[in-house]
């Protein structure tokens, strides 16, 4: 799960944002980029929504309200 969800990318800057903000965030990673020459790591464009990541996540290691990691 790690590996899938959490890949191994080389970015300078971590951009989040809601839903309705995506174009603004890649817009926003492409002026970045150009102007300062640094890669930004936006959310959306690897973990698509969030929803199913917590989803897994509930699924996988929430027992009883209690979140459990093995």
């Amino acid at each position: 799960m790690q590996d899938f969800w959490f890949p191994q990318i080389n970015a300078n800057i971590f951009i989040s944002h809601s839903h309705n903000d995506e174009k603004k965030a890649i817009t926003l990673a492409g002026w970045i980029s150009e102007t300062f020459h640094l890669k930004a790591f936006i959310d959306s464009c690897v973990w698509k929504c969030s929803n199913d990541l917590l989803k897994i996540i509930d699924n996988d290691f929430l027992v009883s309200g209690m979140m459990v990691f093995i």
